[in-house]
């Protein structure tokens, strides 16, 4: 020890930390660096499609973190998400047939249709049927997917003794003519 009152003077520096955050698939988010005890103000939200930002939270607490002062420590903050819910409406002829409800980007289950004597063309994106689809992922937005039916056609061949084979073609479920001329002479048995 020195034989004289000795002064000494410690100088101090505050120290800085930093705030990173984890967009979870969102778009990136500068890290704030700052001197411990400043305020600390909230970054501009991260953009995500199909998702909408709710708030930033400490990955061991999953609440909403308040941004207020830097702590004593480095700290990264995650995104909390809340996915969107779009509908798809099937029309088919016209009408409504049913609508579901989806996430933004899950795969669509598009509906079979059947129905005795029609045939269903299913599933476009236009009203003038002109953009056929087989598969389908959710948008963000709500969608409408058309399908038409047209009635199926028969044929029925006649074979009348005698005479050439006598072809006519009917739509399902229609009353078949037997009223034409198939062999003079003769009284049509069945």
């Amino acid at each position: 020890m020195p034989g004289e009152n000795t002064t000494i003077k410690a100088t101090w520096k505050i120290n800085q930390y930093t705030i990173s955050f984890d967009s979870k698939g969102g778009s990136s988010v500068s890290s704030i660096r700052q001197d411990y005890g400043t305020i600390v103000n909230a970054p501009t939200s991260p953009i995500y499609t199909g998702y909408t930002f709710n708030y930033w939270y400490l990955k061991k607490s999953n609440t909403s973190y308040i941004f207020s002062t830097m702590p004593a420590k480095n700290l990264t903050l995650s995104a909390d998400w809340t996915i969107h819910r779009h509908d798809v409406k099937f029309i088919v002829d016209g009408e409504e047939y049913r609508t579901d409800r989806y996430n933004f980007n899950d795969s669509i289950v598009l509906p079979t249709l059947s129905k005795t004597g029609y045939t269903y063309d299913l599933w476009y994106t236009d009203d003038t049927f002109t953009s056929k689809i087989s598969t389908a992922t959710m948008l963000d937005e709500d969608i409408v997917l058309y399908g038409r039916s047209s009635i199926n056609s028969y044929d029925v061949t006649y074979h009348i003794p005698g005479k050439e084979d006598k072809v006519e073609t009917y739509e399902y479920n229609s009353s078949i003519d037997l009223t034409f001329d198939f062999n003079q002479g003769y009284a049509f048995s069945g």
